[in-house]
């Protein structure tokens, strides 16, 4: 690992040399929300209550060391329950050839699908207050890895329908960001095709073995047994004009000698329309899981958030909605929230 370090300690500090003092940007988001539930509760069985909160307080920085070689890092400052902590989300050291072709090193936003790609850990960037429950973080109720260490290849905007692609290795769940708790790298592939400008079409799949005995980040408990992960996704995106439509389909298959093939659904949709500095949106979320699963905390869920977006100013927003449905640890669910989100 040593040796390692000093291989890319030395690699920067050459190519600094070679070009100057690097461009760097220093960036970042923060938010702070409102939540007023009106039924509900929460996974104790004890009514929820209302509160306000601050979100993830998000510093990234990026740098374009050469003509082809570029950094970018984001750190990450949130409460867990009651304690502070610090996060490293991204840290991406990136050749690029040309658009079809680019390597990629480091810890990044696992490629699949479109969500988790797009919108990051800035509230400011996504068009609603919360990420769907598909693709929500590890460490936040999620199901599948939203984060990988390892190495991408990508391309994008290729021929006549500017295909893209990703195809990543990397650490697999329950190991780290700097080891892993085996040979067996998690692979992950993502492709799309844009035919029609603003229109793009896509689908992605992600395997793992998971070792026996490892702690998973979804339930922080043991797997007790070697289990097999794959999942499925397809997505359509629509960008035109002033319409935005985002729908993403997810199946998540676990396999291993105790429980045998296990099946999750996950879908979201969301649409909205922006007139002026307003985007009326509706979001809808959808998961599912298998009973017999014990990756997992087995909570179905099926709500509906009707909302606004207003730009308050070209790095600020501020955000309300109205969300209803049920879950199946908190019952039927309904309440109101409201969120400013900003960039500096």
């Amino acid at each position: 690992m040593k040796k390692i370090n000093l291989f890319f300690t030395v690699l920067f500090a050459l190519i600094v040399m070679q070009n100057g003092f690097a461009q760097t940007s220093f960036r970042g988001f923060a938010n702070t929300q409102f939540d007023q539930p009106l039924s509900g509760k929460d996974l104790n069985g004890a009514p929820q209550k209302n509160a306000f909160g601050i979100g993830q307080y998000d510093n990234y920085v990026t740098s374009q060391l050469s003509d082809r070689f570029s950094f970018l890092g984001e750190v990450v400052f949130e409460y867990d329950g009651k304690t502070a902590r610090l996060d490293v989300e991204r840290v991406i050291i990136k050749y690029e050839w040309n658009n079809a072709f680019n390597v990629q090193m480091g810890k990044f936003h696992t490629p699949l699908g479109y969500w988790n790609n797009a919108y990051h850990h800035g509230e400011l960037l996504q068009p609603t207050m919360a990420r769907p429950f598909a693709v929500k973080f590890e460490d936040e109720g999620g199901v599948m890895a939203v984060h990988t260490t390892g190495l991408s290849i990508t391309g994008d905007n290729i021929g006549k329908l500017n295909f893209g692609y990703d195809v990543m290795v990397g650490n697999g769940i329950g190991s780290s960001p700097v080891w892993d708790n085996n040979n067996s790298k998690s692979v992950t592939m993502n492709f799309r095709i844009e035919p029609i400008e603003g229109i793009k079409l896509g689908a992605s799949f992600y395997n793992d073995f998971v070792t026996a005995n490892s702690v998973t980040p979804f339930r922080e408990d043991t797997v007790k047994v070697g289990t097999n992960q794959n999942i499925f996704n397809g997505y359509l995106v629509i960008k035109k004009s002033n319409l935005e439509v985002i729908s993403e389909y997810y199946k998540i298959n676990n396999k291993n000698a105790m429980m045998g093939t296990t099946s999750h659904d996950a879908f979201f949709a969301y649409a909205g329309y922006t007139i002026n500095k307003v985007t009326p949106y509706v979001q809808f979320d959808y998961m599912k899981y298998d009973t017999k699963d014990f990756m997992y905390l087995n909570n179905n869920k099926n709500l509906t958030t009707i909302g606004f977006r207003y730009e308050l100013a070209p790095l600020a927003v501020f955000k309300a909605g109205y969300r209803f449905g049920n879950t199946q640890l908190g019952g039927d669910y309904n309440g109101v929230q409201a969120q400013i989100a900003w960039g500096f």
